[in-house]
């Protein structure tokens, strides 16, 4: 998902940081894309990803990640890996006041 927002240099790069080819990889490295620091601030200032086949653990809804880094960290080389340990905002606010509440 690219920011509405975004400039069009901004939409370029997010896009071309997220692009994946057909087997759930990368289509092309950080550095292909231009400086490194410079790639990554654009695009996880202007786009996350939702990984489809990657839910959270209660509710079932696709995992959101700011970062390549963090796509491959919960869903794997190929964006697939089902993620039982991670909660989404509004799950991880849900259990922390329902563990307030049993305290």
């Amino acid at each position: 998902m690219i920011t509405h927002d975004a400039s069009e240099d901004a939409q370029r790069i997010s896009a071309l940081y997220w692009e994946i080819k057909d087997d759930g990889t990368w289509t092309r490295t950080v550095t292909s894309i231009g400086v490194p620091a410079n790639v990554g601030a654009v695009a996880t200032a202007h786009s996350h990803a939702i990984l489809l086949r990657s839910p959270y653990a209660n509710c079932s809804e696709p995992i959101h990640v700011a970062n390549r880094s963090w796509a491959n960290k919960v869903g794997g080389k190929y964006l697939d890996v089902e993620a039982p340990s991670y909660l989404c905002g509004d799950c991880s606010a849900i259990q922390k006041r329902e563990k307030a509440e049993r305290q």
